[in-house]
């Protein structure tokens, strides 16, 4: 897909809300920064208040961050304890990446770190019990260390 019809299949979503005036955009999917190119990105940011790029952080972007300062951000979901892009935000995924948050909160103290239940129904391999524990765990994170909760709310009220 081209440049044009990516911004055209975009505006067309944008335009949808009623009041598209204070709309963002999330960037996420496989590593968008293997494909997010400065030209498209300077586009999308003449037509959206802000834009979250979810990027598990092992790939230095294309494009000057800095030229985007106030409206591009960067929300690491880190794989490996090999950061290279700069981070807004750190999302770890619990359990399956709680022994990252060390290495996070050692390398990023000034971030701020999100912990999310990873949601064992959407891998067809778990149990609504499975999920539970695992928003137990990341409850019990916040209590206990401060980290913010970061919970899919699309999956909770069924949306896909």
């Amino acid at each position: 897909m081209d440049m044009e019809h990516v911004v055209y299949k975009v505006m067309g979503y944008k335009h949808s809300f009623r009041n598209n005036n204070n709309v963002g955009l999330v960037i996420t999917g496989g590593e968008p920064l293997l494909q997010l190119t400065d030209d498209l990105l300077w586009q999308l940011t003449g037509m959206f208040s802000w834009i979250d790029i979810e990027t598990n952080g092992t790939v230095l972007p294309k494009f000057d961050k800095y030229r985007y300062e106030g409206v591009v951000y960067f929300s690491v979901a880190p794989k490996v304890r090999k950061i290279v892009c700069e981070p807004d935000w750190i999302k770890v995924l619990i359990p399956d990446k709680v022994d990252l948050l060390e290495y996070c909160n050692e390398r990023y103290p000034y971030c701020p770190v999100y912990v999310q239940p990873v949601d064992p129904l959407n891998m067809d391999e778990g149990s609504e019990e499975a999920y539970q524990s695992n928003v137990d765990k990341c409850v019990k994170l916040v209590q206990e260390r401060g980290y913010r909760l970061s919970i899919q709310v699309h999956k909770i009220i069924s949306l896909p």
